[in-house]
């Protein structure tokens, strides 16, 4: 006898990323393949999403949930033996899906799981899949958000903790400021000071020491054939050195 044949398909989310990082974290679902057909397999057995579709379900006044016969052989037998009506949504639920009537899946090289029916009102099959699929989509959403809400109270736990590690170093180091500050960071300081004024003065004779070796080396190449006596060229020495802007300020500067 004719039947619907309906099928739909909900994508699952292949890596979940890690709070901290931001990156991959495989965790629990380090081999991808395995873990969709894993929740394909826990939406037709689990029984708290079993219930929570039966539920939805419940309220949708659906032949299918009360146990009406649906084909003409099954109107046939229900004449000879009426069908239970007292079996609850769930119950049906799972004698549809030990039937194979319902069905889950994960489809080969994608990132689906597909839930098929079938029945022969295709409007009832479309309705139960649809319900499969959204109760599954609102479970993983619940569960990943249960998860972020976990992970963001471990962070704020960590955060007081350094913000306490850090408020107590600073009342350490505002104590040491107040007992040491008078006797330790005033000789620092003025020795600080000492030691960058004799840099400063070794610094300004080392300068001195270069510009008259340049001198007396312009001197050599310009005198190199030119008879001179010692007076002499100490004399022309001088006078480069002290003709030179950078020995007046350096002058200037050790006065």
């Amino acid at each position: 006898e004719p039947q619907h044949l309906v099928q739909g398909a909900v994508k699952v989310k292949p890596v979940v990323p890690a709070v901290l990082t931001g990156g991959a974290d495989a965790g629990d679902i380090g081999s991808y393949s395995d873990f969709v057909n894993t929740q394909a397999i826990l939406l037709l057995s689990n029984s708290s999403t079993l219930q929570r579709i039966a539920d939805d379900l419940a309220g949708r006044n659906l032949g299918f949930l009360r146990g009406e016969p649906q084909t003409r052989i099954e109107k046939l037998l229900a004449r000879v033996l009426p069908p239970k009506r007292n079996l609850s949504p769930e119950r049906l639920l799972r004698d549809a899906i030990s039937r194979r009537q319902i069905t889950a899946a994960a489809l080969a090289r994608t990132e689906l799981i597909a839930v098929s029916m079938r029945y022969p009102n295709i409007d009832e099959a479309r309705t139960v899949v649809d319900s499969f699929l959204n109760n599954y989509a609102a479970q993983s959403r619940t569960e990943a958000d249960q998860k972020e809400n976990l992970s963001l109270i471990s962070l704020e736990r960590q955060r007081d903790e350094l913000l306490k590690r850090i408020t107590d170093q600073r009342q350490r180091i505002r104590v040491l400021a107040e007992d040491y500050g008078t006797t330790v960071l005033a000789p620092r300081q003025e020795m600080e000071l000492g030691i960058q004024t004799r840099l400063m003065t070794d610094l300004t004779q080392l300068e001195s020491r270069r510009i008259a070796a340049e001198a007396t080396i312009s001197l050599l190449e310009k005198t190199e054939k030119a008879e001179l006596s010692p007076e002499q060229l100490v004399s022309l020495r001088r006078e480069y050195v002290n003709s030179d802007p950078m020995v007046t300020a350096l002058s200037k500067s050790i006065v």
